[in-house]
């Protein structure tokens, strides 16, 4: 807890200190969810989001877990207070917890539970729109990117553990 703590009140130390030189400050946050899970972490990410803006952050977080921050009363916030958010294809149960949140139309919650990789919706203010991201399996860029480890192919090199 201690160790959160001090996080926090470096990474605001440093969004104040950048807002004084007139420089944005980047926070990422991956798995988010789990961040969520501490409500001293989740009402600190929550009230970050809200006035963040304001001190020239651009607040990030990412998760595959969206109805754990969904049905969190800060991830809630943190979400209305997200002037950006992309989406990609989604469970059922899943889509069913940001639906209402983000006010997805029926075809948008169908076209979320069907898409391909590298489909989905980007919400940009009030707006949403589907993009197509796809990346061609040929391409080494793809090799690059990929987030499915279990992918065809194996390079030589490669370590398998078990």
């Amino acid at each position: 807890m201690m160790g959160m703590s001090i996080i926090q009140d470096f990474c605001w130390n440093l969004i104040s200190k950048n807002q004084a030189l007139h420089r944005h400050t980047w926070l990422w946050n991956d798995e988010i969810h789990l961040s969520l899970h501490n409500p001293r972490t989740a009402e600190w990410l929550a009230n970050v989001w809200k006035r963040g803006r304001k001190y020239g952050l651009i607040a990030t977080g990412m998760t595959q877990e969206v109805r754990d921050a969904a049905c969190n009363e800060f991830g809630q916030a943190m979400i209305a207070n997200s002037e950006f958010i992309v989406l990609f294809r989604q469970k059922k149960t899943e889509i069913e917890s940001i639906s209402s949140l983000m006010g997805l139309s029926e075809q948008q919650i169908r076209d979320l539970q069907f898409c391909e990789p590298g489909v989905g919706l980007f919400k940009a203010g009030n707006s949403i729109v589907e993009f197509d991201n796809k990346i061609d399996k040929k391409l080494k860029l793809f090799e690059y990117i990929r987030s499915d480890i279990h992918g065809e192919a194996k390079k030589q090199g490669d370590v398998i553990a078990g």
